[in-house]
């Protein structure tokens, strides 16, 4: 399965100052806090979507300067049957030729990608029924049953996507109920150390994430855990409090937080990475019943102030467009502004050319392990 990377200088080392590389997050392939059994059709895993439409993406995305893209590979949607039927297959789970694999979407993402020239970092996560034990419904974040469950499962993604996909991010927001509702030590134990160990038994080149953190200052649990020598990259998300500040500094307070905690574990040298970041040009749903408008202009200089403030090595924007969360009967639970696009992709907002004037340093793939 691979061994622990000793954490002193991490498999990727930090780069001297430059302009981040500038990456953008998409929208969520499910809402678990809503309906976990409903395919969001504005994510890229929409039953819906074409590969036109992908392609149409991925295209505005180049034309943006995006060098990363960080979009959901939902567990339970590549490998929704338990491999080897009643009793668990351990070398079906690790063949990504076992016939039970569905790999036509995420295929279709890494090619017209690559295509692109844009490195993706998928978001491996929401385990399967058939793992968790639990029914979906009400158990979105349930971790999986077994830690052996997610190392097949990344031993296949790795010998599959090798020399294609190049990081990899282990779950999503781990630290939130709404995605996770473990302990961080179980995410350490069931999630992060054995998919990384497998991974990097599968593909020795590519980098793993740490699950981006809601609270930076939660990396301390990662550690706390053994979580350390699991992951190349650090990854934390910071948004604007409610109803929304749009100065900078409380993005760079958070990521100020996780640098100290990473020289603390003698980390420093590693890479940290912001992996959400953004602010809505109009809040729907609020706690107080009423909307909150916010402009353009604000949204665009966020951006701007994030980006200028050159504190991570990657920076991704959430999220390209605006979207519409519906429910089972395709009726609009509600509708969501968090993008530099309008929900129909053709209206530009002011944060749109402000994204594309953001300037981004060549990214190296397959990326430099020390």
């Amino acid at each position: 399965m691979g061994r622990a990377r000793g954490n002193t200088t991490g498999r990727m080392t930090r780069r001297a100052a430059h302009a981040p590389y500038k990456g953008l997050t998409d929208h969520p392939a499910y809402q678990w806090w809503r309906d976990p059994t409903i395919w969001q059709p504005d994510s890229w895993w929409g039953s819906a979507r074409t590969d036109a439409g992908i392609g149409e993406e991925i295209a505005v995305l180049r034309e943006l300067g995006a060098r990363l893209f960080r979009v959901e590979l939902p567990w339970r949607a590549v490998a929704p049957e338990r491999p080897g039927g009643a009793r668990y297959d351990p070398d079906a789970a690790r063949d990504p030729e076992w016939s039970g694999y569905r790999w036509e979407r995420w295929d279709l993402i890494v090619r017209l990608a690559a295509d692109a020239g844009i490195a993706l970092v998928p978001q491996v996560v929401y385990a399967p029924e058939w793992s968790t034990g639990l029914p979906a419904a009400g158990h979105g974040g349930a971790p999986p049953g077994d830690a052996a469950h997610f190392a097949d499962l990344m031993t296949a993604l790795g010998r599959r996507y090798r020399g294609r996909v190049h990081f990899w991010e282990l779950w999503n927001e781990p630290d939130h109920a709404h995605t996770w509702s473990g302990s961080l030590a179980e995410y350490v134990a069931l999630v992060l150390r054995p998919g990384a160990a497998a991974l990097r038994a599968a593909d020795p080149d590519g980098a793993v994430l740490v699950g981006g953190l809601v609270d930076a200052r939660n990396l301390a649990a990662v550690y706390a855990a053994g979580g350390g020598p699991w992951f190349d990259i650090a990854s934390v998300h910071a948004y604007p409090r409610w109803p929304g500040v749009w100065g900078a500094e409380r993005v760079r307070l958070r990521l100020r937080r996780a640098r100290a905690i990473m020289r603390g574990h003698g980390d420093d040298a590693k890479p940290l990475w912001l992996t959400e970041f953004g602010a809505a040009t109009r809040v729907s749903d609020p706690p107080d019943g009423r909307d909150h408008v916010t402009s353009e202009a604000g949204q665009a200089r966020f951006i701007r102030e994030v980006y200028g403030m050159v504190e991570a090595e990657a920076i991704f924007l959430y999220q390209l467009r605006d979207a519409v969360i519906r429910d089972a009967g395709d009726r609009p639970l509600k509708r969501v502004y968090w993008g530099i696009m309008g929900a129909d992709a053709q209206a530009r907002k002011l944060g749109f050319d402000a994204y594309r004037a953001v300037p981004s340093p060549p990214l190296d793939v397959p990326p430099t392990l020390a």
